[in-house]
């Protein structure tokens, strides 16, 4: 279902929930001043009734919505829980009472209602187990009757409308635009994720055995968070570091060796290069090439598989015969990236795909020493949405703006429509399952368990040691298997 559509049946929707609340409540008032409404009448109130669940089952967005209830203000659960009551109990009533309706018209009332329950039970069945039900349910009645109810009257940008070269050069100035990318790393905890799981493939690729004095090439190393992590991990092993070439198109040189001089690398071993890695030159190899979160950029600019391919092969090419590269993108599967495909859908009113780890499978076909695994991450945005409902927007909308690579500062009705659909993704960390709050706990050093998250995956690739002519290739293995 478009947005555009879902917009209209969710209007409809929360016009016949409306609707009900008048008349159940003018039903009420009859009947106890022991008035009486005829069979027809009391069936059209039951049937009103009935209309706003049948709209929330074709609305589709149940199946999307799993957001934490207590993440809404004290005013939108009494609404949800007013919803609740006012879309069921007429149905629930139908179905077991019905002596004050005509025969030839209870059947097809009971039916109605019947069908209608049996869905909504199966998509509550179907969803998260445990409180988290419940959870969902409420959560997304409140934002089909509520949430969509503040957004524009329609989407300003057609399909017709969108021009590809004036959103490639958005989507360019936004990738070097340093203001946002700050706000936008703070809530990140891939540098520990990435790293570990990083870790855990250099265990898994075939041939690489050469642990001290490694020369390193950071590939869009930014202010040195995730690469700082990966090399305390690789010394608290034993590993030694002599060298460090760091290239990126942002001048991050200050933040970068900041960030290494933390884990007891002098920036006298540190050679930053401000370019591209289309434009850098490979005047030597590296025993270890990290390109973590950083074609994103080169990718979004040539959507040209062939060119894509060839930059990934520069990148890999850097590597010593007997090192490795390690990549990594976020990945097409999770709720961080549903979030921005329907995102990117209400902006330009067309499906836009991103750039994602799955893009890198195919273009590592050939590379036969390597191993990949996806794993869940985390986006921490609990400073952000406080500072956010207190009136300060500007956080918000940076980071907004970085992680769809659209305008959003100065963009007033984009930023509500986009912050109300944010509202489906997030979730406070004690509504994920045990596993993921202990992964959690671990790598955000003991966050809280109310702090409100985007769940998100990233995918990992580590490209072995080139094997010898004489071994059988594998192909790209998964490092879960």
């Amino acid at each position: 279902m478009s947005d555009n559509l879902r917009h209209v049946v969710n209007r409809i929707s929360r016009i016949a929930f409306i609707v009900t609340c008048v008349l159940v409540v003018a039903l009420c008032v009859v009947n106890f001043t022991t008035l009486f409404l005829t069979a027809e009448l009391r069936l059209l109130v039951i049937m009103i009734g009935v209309l706003p669940a049948v709209m929330f089952v074709f609305s589709h967005a149940a199946y999307e919505s799993q957001s934490s209830i207590n993440c809404m203000p004290i005013r939108s659960k009494i609404l949800s829980l007013v919803t609740v009551c006012f879309l069921l109990l007429p149905m629930v009533l139908l179905v077991v009472r019905h002596s004050v309706f005509r025969v030839d018209v209870l059947w097809l009332a009971k039916l109605l209602s019947l069908l209608t329950l049996s869905t909504i039970a199966g998509i509550i069945i179907r969803s998260d187990s445990g409180s988290g039900t419940i959870r969902a349910f409420l959560t997304h009645l409140h934002g089909i009757m509520w949430q969509v109810w503040d957004e524009p009257e329609e989407n300003p940008i057609r399909k017709c409308d969108i021009d590809p070269d004036k959103i490639r050069q958005d989507r360019s100035r936004i990738y070097v635009d340093k203001s946002t990318l700050v706000v936008f790393q703070k809530t990140l905890l891939c540098p520990y994720t990435d790293s570990v799981s990083a870790f855990r493939l250099i265990d898994l690729v075939d041939g690489f055995t050469n642990i001290q004095n490694l020369a390193v090439l950071d590939v869009g190393g930014g202010d040195g968070a995730l690469s700082a992590q990966f090399l305390r991990m690789l010394v608290s092993a034993g590993s030694t570091v002599s060298e460090i070439a760091m290239i990126d198109p942002v001048d991050w040189s200050k933040e970068y060796v900041a960030s290494l001089g933390a884990v007891g690398i002098a920036g006298d071993r540190i050679r930053y290069t401000q370019s591209g890695i289309e434009e850098y030159p490979i005047e030597r190899q590296y025993d270890i090439v990290l390109a973590c979160h950083s074609l994103y950029a080169p990718f979004d600019q040539y959507s040209d598989a062939s060119i894509r391919k060839g930059l990934v092969n520069r990148v890999i090419s850097m590597r010593e015969e007997h090192g490795i590269a390690i990549l990594s993108l976020a990945s097409r599967v999770g709720r961080s990236y549903d979030f921005k495909q329907r995102a990117l859908l209400h902006v330009y009113g067309d499906n836009i795909l991103d750039v994602a780890g799955e893009d890198l499978t195919s273009l590592l076909t050939e590379y036969h020493n390597t191993k990949y695994e996806r794993f869940d991450s985390w986006i921490n945005l609990t400073e952000i949405l406080k500072k956010y409902r207190a009136g300060d927007v500007r956080e918000l909308e940076s980071w907004l703006e970085y992680f769809l690579r659209v305008p959003v500062r100065g963009h007033v009705d984009r930023l509500k429509s986009l912050y109300a659909l944010l509202q489906e993704y997030i979730v406070p960390v004690k509504a994920l399952s045990e596993n993921e709050i202990q992964s959690f706990s671990k790598f955000s050093c003991g966050r809280p368990l109310d702090d409100i998250v985007l769940p998100h995956k990233v995918r990992l690739f580590c490209v072995g040691p080139k094997r010898t002519s004489g071994e059988k290739p594998l192909g790209i293995s998964n490092a879960h298997q």
